[in-house]
């Protein structure tokens, strides 16, 4: 995949990842050492990576935010033999956790402290590998959108061809919007910032479904012709208007 993307854009381009803990795989680990792709993966607080313990470990914790510190370490993960860079990042937080699952890395007399580890090949310092790790809660929104508005996790049919054509056809449906707002103008720039998400303010299906389709008119017949006709409305009318020009250039 990594060749397909890299042919289809710069050869140059590089490749970077923002991982949750689901992918952290041997294989995967592997795959992307290969491939030469830079990632950020969160890391799985489990017992046999060590992490918990090396955590523990670490002292001082460096300031990276308000509320929010950091350490940075080097993990031999003996089962994989891999040796890989892992930085830890701890935030206060002033309420007890749901369900008190507050992880066992440390005991304060105060307060309370959520913790995550993150592994990396980026050169990134612990403050850019967090805002960094950040931009991936931008993936989020598009999986839900998917999921809601474009039915991705329907089962249409007990067909098995349907059903491996229904989610291709939901995706397809996803980019197709995407690619009419960013050439009819539509999609705004956004202001940058330290986190890797979306270039352009992208609206939503629903909110385009409001503004193009969900509008209240008459389907008449003049001359022999099909008209669909609106109520006067300036705004809309410059809204179509913007549209059309720019799909027509």
């Amino acid at each position: 995949m990594s060749d397909e993307i890299r042919g289809r854009l710069e050869r140059s381009l590089p490749l970077e990842f923002p991982m949750d803990a689901a992918f952290f795989q041997q294989n995967l680990l592997n795959l992307r050492a290969r491939r030469g792709c830079c990632y950020a993966l969160k890391l799985p607080c489990c017992k046999w990576t060590g992490v918990k313990a090396l955590g523990a470990a670490q002292q001082p914790w460096t300031a990276v935010a308000a509320e929010l510190s950091s350490c940075e370490t080097q993990l031999k993960l003996a089962p994989w033999a891999l040796d890989l860079r892992v930085v830890g990042y701890r935030k206060r937080v002033h309420h007890q956790r749901p369900k008190n699952d507050q992880l066992e890395l440390f005991s304060p007399d105060h307060g309370y402290f959520e913790y995550s580890a993150v592994t990396t090949k980026l050169a990134l310092t612990p403050p850019m590998l967090w805002y960094f790790t950040a931009g991936r809660g931008a993936q989020q929104k598009t999986f839900a959108e998917l999921k809601g508005e474009f039915a991705l996790v329907v089962v249409p049919t007990n067909h098995d061809g349907a059903k491996s054509a229904w989610p291709q056809r939901s995706i397809l449906a996803h980019n197709l919007l995407r690619s009419f707002q960013l050439h009819s103008a539509l999609a705004t720039p956004k202001p940058r910032s330290r986190k890797p998400t979306y270039a352009d303010r992208i609206a939503s299906i629903k909110t385009l479904r409001f503004r193009f389709i969900n509008r209240a008119a008459r389907l008449a017949r003049i001359s022999r012709r099909k008209v669909l006709r609106f109520a006067p409305n300036s705004a809309a009318q410059m809204l179509y208007t913007q549209v059309a020009d720019r799909l027509v250039a």
